[in-house]
């Protein structure tokens, strides 16, 4: 992508908060299978996800209205981050990552977790030597 101020089609579309408040609601549903208690979290989850959601599909218009509330969001599209296009690949990389990270914490535990993915991801992400990868 150039350096103008042209933002990827697919970050600037309503199908975007459409399909997570979708996913939300999904979500909301299917914690209200839960018992009383472990219903509370996921259910609080999924409704502000939703709420946020509307915030965001309200803020992508071109109205005065719009503008405001995208900029109290900071998503007015302006900032360098969004403009960002990364390809596929750099994105299933990251999703990796964080597998990765997520499963360590489920073997080895939260804390051991920390220094062993820091660790791995300076070394072969950040391409970083052994040295200053254990230093990090």
């Amino acid at each position: 992508m150039t350096e103008s101020n042209q933002t990827p089609a697919l970050v600037r579309s309503p199908l975007v908060p459409v399909t997570l408040f979708l996913l939300s609601a999904g979500y909301a549903i299917w914690s209200n299978h839960l018992s009383e208690i472990p219903r509370m979290m996921p259910f609080l989850v999924a409704v502000v996800t939703a709420l946020l959601c509307a915030f965001d599909f309200l803020a992508r218009g071109d109205s005065l209205f719009a503008q405001k509330i995208g900029h109290w969001l900071g998503a007015d599209f302006s900032n360098r981050e969004m403009k960002h296009n990364p390809a596929i690949s750099a994105e299933i990389a990251m999703l990796l990552w964080m597998v990765l990270c997520v499963g360590l914490m489920m073997f080895i535990g939260i804390l051991p977790s920390v220094f062993v993915f820091v660790l791995i991801y300076m070394r072969y992400q950040g391409k970083q030597s052994w040295r200053n990868s254990v230093i990090a």
